[in-house]
């Protein structure tokens, strides 16, 4: 990969300097040979001056191996190359993308690929809606906020990678935050915690006590300090209670939401987190957290996300076509059926509601430690996509949480997204159960009991009054008929 959208030394060529790669002479060539080590980065239309610096260390380089004479070498750094106005033209909002996708296609076709066309899963329109939602919304909230930063990652039901936003602007930054950053996920984490309880056993009807929590020196709080007493599980959820995640994490163990985690996709717990991943405590890609709610959404089916669609030679010759491979399982339907119902309601009635823009959605808002980090993620049945808003250097927020602006950023894209679809259910929802009560075996004992209570209190009352029969009146009474003689 050579920038501005370019693969192939022939492309690049082409994209550069209007020519093919066979007319390029010693200056034009050495500074090709510079971009593939940082080919965004040292994009020739975007950073000619460290390019050549580059070009400089690579005609050297040929000299030393007595490749080019000193003649040749000092000519071609006399005469730096001219761009034809075909690479005056950067890559703009899919900057992020391009860069990942690189990666993607010299993993599957090694560095020593031939010229390449390259098709790639994201929609267009969709990447431009992303990136000027994700711009409009940071800039305008920004100071008021305390965020600069963001990042959006967008799959459909297949899997495809629809967009990729790695920050607010790439040409003052590359770093990809939806891939490459690892940030705490707070509360959006908690969906697993409440994915592993119900494998264990817990329902969304079951109730828990929202209270104060003391493990060691640990103390969770809820956001507010405030709390609920008696809850449900799914009310718990909708309302991301921090004690109600924190009491199941401990029911159902650490290793268990390692484990489930793990299925999912997630890749950054240890085997053993301590108790504190029950509030997301631990860093995750936002790539990760987006494909792991892909589970929920796909009844829980495990995608693998992908970019890249197609690789052909510049001649045609299709080299790699993705393969869309039969859904890994991860979590059983009837739970995951129970998961996307209570994460509808975090959207309808919970700390999600304004992500709510008219649709079937489901989701979860996430905040970490002293406001770093803003989450919110969620899932229509075409669509999963996920949000973080915060600052590169982890500087605190003004107070911002999930349901703020990153629900309002993903739902703006949303609407986007959905704008020429049908209105769609999750069809695949199953009834929830009904609960089940088990007969304590105690049960026949104090049945017993209660028996013998009722016959002592029935022996032991004083016998009744005799009857006595009423008098005959003496005048039958107006209405009533006359006795017969």
């Amino acid at each position: 990969y050579f920038g501005a959208n370019t693969f192939g030394l022939d492309g690049a060529s082409r994209t550069y300097f209007g020519k093919p790669a066979t007319k390029l002479n010693l200056s034009e060539a050495a500074l090709l040979a510079s971009l593939p080590k940082a080919p965004s980065r040292m994009a020739l239309h975007r950073n000619m001056d460290k390019a050549l610096q580059r070009q400089r260390l690579v005609l050297e380089q040929m000299r030393g191996e007595n490749w080019i004479s000193d003649a040749e070498m000092r000519a071609a750094l006399a005469a730096p190359p001219r761009l034809a106005a075909t690479a005056l033209a950067n890559e703009g909002d899919n900057g992020y993308l391009i860069d990942y996708a690189q990666a993607e296609v010299l993993r599957m076709v090694g560095q020593n690929s031939p010229d390449l066309n390259v098709t790639l899963t994201v929609d267009p329109r969709l990447q431009s809606a992303g990136a000027q939602v994700l711009r409009r919304i940071i800039e305008v909230d920004g100071k008021a906020s305390g965020a600069s930063q963001g990042a959006m990652i967008a799959l459909d039901s297949t899997g495809a990678i629809r967009t990729m936003v790695g920050g607010v602007d790439y040409t003052k930054s590359v770093f990809n935050r939806a891939v490459q950053a690892k940030r705490q996920p707070g509360s959006s984490f908690k969906p697993f915690i409440y994915a592993a309880a119900l494998e264990k056993g817990v329902l969304p009807t079951d109730t828990r006590v929202d209270e104060p929590v003391k493990i060691g020196d640990w103390e969770p709080k809820n956001y507010g300090g405030k709390y609920a007493g008696t809850v449900t599980v799914e009310s718990a959820l909708a309302r991301s209670l921090n004690t109600v995640a924190v009491k199941l994490g401990e029911e159902v163990g650490p290793a268990a939401i390692a484990n489930l985690a793990g299925r999912f996709g997630i890749t950054t717990l240890p085997p053993n987190p301590n108790l504190s991943v029950s509030l997301g405590a631990y860093e995750v890609p936002l790539i990760e957290m987006t494909s792991a709610y892909q589970v929920f959404q796909q009844a829980g089916s495990r995608l693998r996300p992908y970019i890249v669609a197609q690789i052909q030679t510049t001649d045609g010759q299709v080299i790699y076509t993705h393969q869309t491979s039969s859904p890994v399982p991860a979590y059983d339907i009837h739970w995951a059926s129970m998961m996307v119902k209570m994460m509808q309601k975090v959207v309808t009635a919970g700390t999600g509601t304004r992500a709510n823009f008219g649709r079937p959605a489901a989701g979860k808002t996430g905040t970490s430690q002293n406001f770093r980090d803003a989450w919110f993620i969620g899932f229509t049945p075409d669509y999963v996509a996920g949000v973080w808003v915060g600052n590169d250097d982890d500087k605190p927020m003004n107070q911002v949480t999930g349901g703020q602006v990153a629900a309002a950023i993903w739902k703006d894209y949303m609407v986007t997204a959905h704008m020429n679809l049908p209105s769609r259910e999750f069809e695949w929802l199953l009834p929830d159960p009904e609960p089940v009560y088990e007969d304590d075996p105690r049960n026949g004992f104090y049945e017993g009991l209660a028996y013998d209570f009722e016959t002592t209190e029935h022996d032991a009352a004083p016998p009744p009054e005799p009857f006595a029969q009423p008098p005959v009146p003496d005048v039958v009474a107006p209405d009533a008929e006359p006795a017969p003689n």
